[in-house]
């Protein structure tokens, strides 16, 4: 390994692209400014280039598709009514994760906790892959990052300072609560257990978003921020680990994006989609928390000679504003923009992989418009606008189609991102499920409150942009308790927890069917078929729903359904 991508990899002088691997070749390394590459998995690679050779017109004429994403945090009452404490608690069954790994993609994990040490003292964490260091070795075949194993995790937990053998934390502790509320050891003195407390533990922690990429989207630095590329190649990791062991695997994913096509076909959802095909492999997915923050908006154009206004408030103070307009073939959408003071751009035309600039006079604002008439991963028309240092008020976007009765979808960036900053006067709260929980295979889950049995107004919601149904189930997501930063345990809320729960459900799966030799060869597709079977519907709601999926979760009814002569 060059021992100079490694540092470069971890700097702040480099940024990333995601390119197909059939595009991967000599010309592209140079034409990028490549320094170095990872493969990421059988269909992408990162390649690094330095910052210093990216000018915005650069950056401008390359597609939007290789910039990586940026995918931010979704942040025992709740096992109870999904039906996991019963089935863990069934004298026959007992499934509460015996032989089956949780792998968490995430901020980190606080390896010393007690949620993640067993009765005899030892940790139930067999890897972490810290991606924020290279002060130690990195996992085989991967350029970046330092590898610690359950040896040295059980050696830390015996020093006095254990940072000085295994030196990894969680940078914001959200990654030490998912992994608690799927996979946490029980402590009857706190009234706490996780879903599956018996699996063992795989932890990627995921280095922050380059500079060079958060200018780009116009994120803070203080906002917690992933960028795609490292979530793939940790989700490869993951699978890695899990042939290592010889054991099934459940991944709760919780992290999200409200940029992006919203249909099951970006970089991160294609990964999900193959490891999700595989025997043994479950991964859970939540929509979100986009449903009630004004972040989306749903236009019909009925007429080519009439536009759809759509109309964005923009608070004081802000340094840019980044929104992606999507169409659907066969139609051709344009744009015209005015200022909150009434200067306008007239209707820009739509031309292949364009990227114009234009600069308000009066409101010392810089637009950016680029037209990719034909997204890489669906074909479909996406406009990017790019505000800069946009003036306070509302911004009037007209947009154009060259055919009647054409449909389209405004995305901003997500209020884990933005804040309440930007938002449009007349949002629609469907068709908010953030990335990737569109993917196909991969179970999606949308939150409820547990006692009130209420839907959490925050949770996306479906369906996917094409018409997909999702989400497959609702689980609950509010006032669910796991471990802090500070040894103990608090309360959260968010989709991120709905995932986790229906993470351990899977688990509970798993243990029955591949480490009890029951249906050795299940996938997240057939786990996903039983929580259907099994949820719970109520009465005069119609499904799939675009807020509840096929039900609520009820692991212990699916395996109910099961015994009745459902098949897996």
């Amino acid at each position: 390994m060059d021992d100079n991508c490694r540092e470069l990899i971890l700097s702040e002088e480099t940024t990333e692209f995601n390119v197909l691997s059939f595009f991967m070749t000599p010309e592209l390394m140079e034409y990028l400014h490549g320094v170095c590459y990872q493969q990421n998995n059988g269909r992408y690679f990162t390649i690094y280039s330095p910052v210093k050779e990216l000018s915005e017109a650069f950056i401008n004429r390359i597609s939007y598709g290789m910039l990586p994403k940026l995918y931010g945090e979704m942040s025992t009452t709740a096992l109870d009514i999904s039906g996991v404490t019963q089935l863990a608690n069934q004298p026959v069954l007992n499934l509460k994760g015996q032989g089956v790994l949780i792998g968490v993609v995430d901020s980190g994990i606080d390896y010393t906790h007690p949620a993640f040490i067993d009765e005899y003292g030892k940790t139930r964490i067999l890897r972490i892959w810290d991606q924020t260091t290279n002060t130690g070795t990195p996992p085989e075949g991967i350029n970046y990052g330092t590898e610690y194993t359950e040896d040295d995790i059980n050696e830390a937990l015996k020093a006095e300072n254990p940072l000085d053998i295994v030196n990894t934390t969680d940078s914001t502790g959200h990654g030490t609560f998912l992994t608690g509320v799927t996979a946490g050891s029980a402590d009857p003195a706190n009234d706490f257990t996780g879903a599956v407390p018996e699996a063992k533990i795989i932890v990627v922690k995921l280095k922050p978003a380059k500079k060079f990429l958060r200018n780009f989207y116009f994120i803070n630095d203080n906002v917690p921020a992933y960028q795609e590329n490292d979530i793939m190649l940790g989700l490869n990791y993951i699978r890695r680990c899990s042939v290592e062991f010889g054991l099934p695997i459940s991944i709760p994913f919780g992290l999200g994006t409200n940029l992006g096509g919203h249909d099951g076909f970006s970089s991160l959802s294609y990964t999900m989609n193959s490891i999700s095909s595989l025997p043994g492999f479950c991964i859970c997915v939540p929509t979100g928390n986009e449903g009630n923050t004004r972040q989306h908006y749903h236009g019909i154009i009925s007429n080519v000679s009439q536009p759809d206004l759509v109309e964005l408030s923009v608070s004081d103070n802000v340094s840019g504003i980044i929104l992606e307009i999507w169409g659907q073939n066969p139609a051709v959408l344009s744009v015209s923009i005015e200022s909150p003071t009434g200067e306008a751009l007239p209707r820009i035309p739509a031309r292949l992989q364009t990227t114009q600039t234009y600069n308000f006079i009066f409101d010392k604002t810089t637009v950016v418009v680029d037209y990719e008439l034909v997204d890489s991963s669906t074909a479909d028309e996406v406009i990017i606008l790019k505000l800069k240092t946009p003036t306070q008020g509302i911004w009037k976007i007209n947009v154009y189609s060259n055919i009647d009765n054409s449909v389209f979808d405004v995305y901003l960036p997500g209020v884990n991102f933005i804040g309440n900053n930007a938002y449009f006067l007349k949002p629609d709260p469907n068709i908010t499920l953030t990335g990737p929980s569109s993917a196909s295979n991969v179970i999606t889950i949308s939150g409820y409150d547990a006692v009130t049995g209420a839907f959490y107004q925050d949770s996306g919601r479906g369906f996917t942009r094409i018409g997909a149904y999702k989400p497959d189930i609702c689980a609950p997501c509010t006032s669910i308790t796991g471990p802090n930063l500070r040894g103990g345990y608090e309360q959260r809320s968010g989709t991120s927890l709905a995932a986790a729960i229906t993470a351990g459900a899977c688990a509970q799966f798993l243990t029955w069917a591949v480490t009890n030799r029951n249906s050795p060869l299940i996938t997240s597709i057939n786990i996903k078929s039983s929580l259907i079977r099994g949820a719970i519907r109520k009465l005069g709601e119609t499904y799939p729903s675009r807020q509840w999926g096929y039900g609520t979760l009820d692991v212990y009814n699916s395996f109910d359904v099961l015994r009745k002569g459902g098949e897996i």
